[in-house]
């Protein structure tokens, strides 16, 4: 994961420590911790069949759950006061769809609007890179 795109989303600290799975299929997932504390769980499932960020089988890990808008790619996106879900399309040699899932720690920002504001972007930019990285052509 690169420090500059995670930066938004990182709380101030001295020791920062990545713990990550390759990026393989069909999941694989980073924890990033700052002075030990985890910060930030990001979670990439390539998947068959698509599923809906806003749908009713989704709702259980948000905190009033919005949709997200202007996703730079094809597909669907949730955003909670912590956490966020991007359903987008991947058109790969593995997968139709990936499913990337966010969770930050409420210390990043005590202020709700912008701490939503701050996961809304690192989800938008991640997932991309995450699309380009599985090589997605969709």
């Amino acid at each position: 994961m690169n420090e500059d795109m995670v930066d938004p989303v990182l709380p101030p600290g001295k020791a920062l420590e990545q713990q990550a799975e390759p990026l393989e299929p069909p999941v694989s997932s980073c924890r990033v911790l700052v002075d030990k504390r985890r910060v930030l769980f990001v979670s990439i499932s390539q998947i068959g069949e698509f599923s809906d960020p806003m749908g009713e089988r989704e709702k259980q890990p948000f905190r009033n759950r919005k949709e997200m808008k202007d996703l730079p790619f094809e597909g669907k996106g949730a955003i909670g006061d912590a956490n966020a879900m991007v359903a987008a399309e991947c058109d790969s040699d593995v997968s139709r769809y990936l499913l990337v899932e966010f969770t930050v720690g409420e210390s990043l920002d005590g202020d709700t609007v912008r701490r939503r504001e701050k996961i809304d972007r690192f989800a938008k930019e991640y997932t991309k890179a995450v699309k380009e990285a599985v090589s997605c052509s969709a």
